[in-house]
């Protein structure tokens, strides 16, 4: 089932904390000009999506929690706080910002649990504050855009003797803290391997002012600057 809002207006959004069931329960929100705000926490076990015309949504410091966020171009997204969760199912999927709406990321968190399948995160080029991808096999997580995060960027830690990948899409911008929480010396085949999505093709990190703590990871065509 799709639940679809059309608003011109601004419109405010309060499930007071309940939770939509079903796997393939869906959120859009349409409408040009249409401001939506949320009024309290919102978990949806599907899609979120922002569908149609150029619309504002205000996540309001409130958490957010579903398995797939797609969002069309001529957007803002202003995400305050917030922490967003995103949990992705049959898509392996995650944050599908490609089309570059707008993003004001605040102090926001956004949290991909990649569990069996990993996980995409397309940024569209836009700055984020803290990202983290999160895994529990042996997965693989893509980052597509030129993004900047200004926050902190973490790659947990493998639960046990496997490689999590990270893919780079373009060239990516960190300024505070990029965590690789990798493996340790008593089982130092938990890896985490950084590499370009294109094999021979470069992607650069540059690294403004960042903290840098990485461990037991691996490099393919990973420059840095």
């Amino acid at each position: 089932a799709v639940t679809n809002l059309y608003g011109t207006s601004i419109s405010t959004i309060t499930t007071n904390g309940v939770t939509f069931s079903g796997v393939n329960c869906n959120f859009s929100l349409t409408g040009s000009g249409g401001i939506y705000n949320l009024g309290s926490a919102l978990t949806i076990p599907g899609q979120f999506s922002i569908a149609i015309g150029s619309v504002t949504f205000n996540t309001a410091n409130y958490a957010l929690t579903f398995s797939f966020f797609n969002v069309l171009p001529n957007s803002t997204l202003n995400l305050g706080s917030s922490t967003i969760t995103i949990n992705p199912g049959l898509s392996s999927y995650g944050w599908n910002n490609v089309n570059s709406a707008t993003v004001n990321a605040g102090t926001s968190t956004i949290i991909i649990n990649g569990s069996n399948i990993g996980g995409t995160f397309a940024g569209g080029g836009q700055t984020y504050y803290n990202v983290t991808f999160n895994h529990s096999s042996a997965v693989t997580f893509a980052i597509t855009g030129t993004n900047t995060f200004t926050g902190t960027f973490t790659v947990s830690a493998p639960s046990s003797a496997y490689i999590v990948t990270v893919q780079f899409g373009a060239n990516q911008t960190f300024s505070n803290l990029f965590y690789i929480n990798s493996g340790n010396f008593s089982i130092p085949q938990k890896r985490v391997f950084l590499c370009s999505d294109t094999l021979g093709t470069q992607r650069t990190l540059f690294f403004l002012a960042a903290n840098i703590s990485i461990i037991f990871t691996d490099f393919r065509d990973i420059n840095t600057g």
